[in-house]
């Protein structure tokens, strides 16, 4: 059985083709460029959906995520190091005694720190991947990257504290 269909052409191609259209099998030529257009894309569907390369990329984009959290961690920490050489002793104790923002439950966004909060704003606003995210619930939580730096600063500050607090 065939069916038919309606194409909608420009105009300046219309008249192209009626130059050659005893020339040409209009049908053929469609019929072919269509099957070829729907072979490729069927064969990147099915590259797509084969279960081991799935698994595959599932796999190490897993890994890769992971991996960016860690260096956001180390940024974390060797931003705090270089603040904390020029902090003052009013705003290490903030630092030490800063709650990080949480994923679940109540958040506190950094930026809106009474003493750190410029800082942090300035952090966020220096690097694309520090940002926040929104919840289906409408809820703007710290995203992957800025979880992971703020561990990172905050665990620094500690372990800087904990080196000078018996020598101050």
């Amino acid at each position: 059985m065939v069916q038919r269909i309606t194409l909608s052409l420009p105009d300046e191609l219309h008249g192209r083709i009626q130059e050659y259209k005893e020339e040409m099998n209009l049908s053929k030529i469609f019929q072919d460029a269509v099957s070829k257009a729907i072979e490729k894309k069927e064969a990147l569907k099915k590259r797509i959906m084969e279960v081991p390369a799935m698994d595959q990329i599932i796999e190490r984009l897993k890994i890769e995520k992971q991996n960016a959290g860690n260096n956001y961690y180390e940024k974390g920490q060797q931003d705090a190091l270089l603040w904390a050489k020029t902090a003052s002793y009013e705003e290490l104790q903030q630092a030490i005694n800063y709650a990080m923002t949480k994923t679940h439950g109540a958040y506190s966004n950094p930026i809106g720190h009474q003493v750190l909060g410029e800082y942090f704003a300035e952090m966020i606003n220096d690097d694309p991947n520090l940002d926040f995210e929104e919840t289906r619930q409408g809820y703007i939580f710290p995203n992957l990257f800025l979880k992971a730096w703020e561990q990172g600063w905050k665990d620094a500050i500690l372990e800087f504290w904990k080196e000078i607090k018996a020598k101050i």
